[in-house]
């Protein structure tokens, strides 16, 4: 079964990889794009200014960092090593926050898994470990068309990391979970989310891998324009 749904879920991927494509215009990541993470700086600009965006949801004299990213892309999985040096270190002026995208049924499961570990008070201890089980042991913990067998895979993964079966279950069908998916999906229409990761700053700004150059020229970006907003 397990090769089954890997299948399954690479196919998927080759749709729509970490773009959000239709599936005529897809293909599948090759070597280059997957690599594309460490490449050299670009010299065009770095930024991008969202315009007449809502205010984000930090406490007065925060700078709100919101990363929307994918557990099954593999530029958020190469991202993420960075992230995670930069978030335990970061200026305490600095709130961050993940947001998974719900594109399609994949993206939506995964974004449920994120949510239902979060409800549990698990995500920073086993984010990691989630990108590491499906990019490291190619355990997509998915199944097209059958949310009951994606769920039972999930489960299977939570009572690994000492999660009862009950407790995720609960966690899954809570309303606080469904709330968080729907705000996700309100999220994406609001920075019109079209590849990911994608990092906004504060609300105003927006920047990725493809801008900035490479992992390191993000979290420089990230510094510098956090940095700018807390003058403000």
């Amino acid at each position: 079964m397990k090769k089954i749904v890997a299948v399954t879920f690479i196919a998927l991927l080759a749709l729509g990889g970490c773009a959000r494509e239709s599936a005529s215009q897809a293909t599948a990541p090759t070597d280059n794009q997957a690599s594309a993470a460490t490449a050299p700086a670009a010299a065009t600009a770095v930024v991008a200014s969202v315009p007449a965006t809502p205010a984000p949801e930090a406490a007065p004299a925060q700078v709100e960092v919101v990363e929307m990213f994918w557990y099954g892309c593999p530029h958020c999985y190469s991202l993420d090593p960075y992230l995670e040096s930069w978030r335990k270190n970061k200026p305490a002026y600095v709130e961050f926050r993940r947001v998974p995208i719900t594109w399609g049924e994949v993206h939506r499961s995964h974004a449920h898994m994120f949510y239902a570990l979060q409800a549990l008070g698990k995500e920073e201890a086993l984010h990691s470990a989630v990108f590491s089980e499906m990019h490291e042991k190619k355990n997509y913990m998915f199944t097209q068309g059958n949310e009951n067998e994606s769920l039972a895979a999930q489960v299977a993964f939570a009572k690994a990391h000492g999660i009862s079966e009950a407790d995720y279950r609960n966690a899954y069908n809570s309303f606080s979970v469904q709330t968080n998916l729907q705000k996700s999906d309100e999220l994406m229409r609001r920075f019109k989310v079209e590849s990911v990761p994608l990092i906004v700053i504060n609300g105003k700004f927006l920047t990725d891998v493809s801008m900035a150059g490479s992992p390191a020229n993000v979290i420089s970006v990230i510094g510098d324009l956090a940095a700018s907003e807390k003058r403000r």
